[in-house]
């Protein structure tokens, strides 16, 4: 049996973790609405993150783009990327 304690440190921990769902909300909805495309790449070029905007903007789907690396490399030179 799990034992929850209503300790300080506990209730210092929930609140953190409200504010920082509350943080990623915001971040999403301000991603989300910006008239661009945001993406999150990693190193080497495998992108981890694309907003939806790309689909109206360039008329691909996110999941188009981020499975399918060849939109982005015959649209965007590698020296451009």
């Amino acid at each position: 049996m799990r034992r929850t304690s209503s300790t300080p440190h506990a209730a210092s921990e929930r609140s953190l973790e409200a504010a920082l769902r509350h943080s990623e909300a915001r971040l999403r909805s301000l991603v989300e609405n910006l008239p661009g495309i945001a993406y999150v790449d990693a190193i080497g070029g495998a992108a981890h993150y694309l907003s939806p905007q790309v689909e109206s903007i360039l008329g691909y789907t996110q999941d188009e783009w981020l499975s399918d690396p060849g939109p982005a490399a015959a649209r965007f030179p590698a020296s451009t990327v």
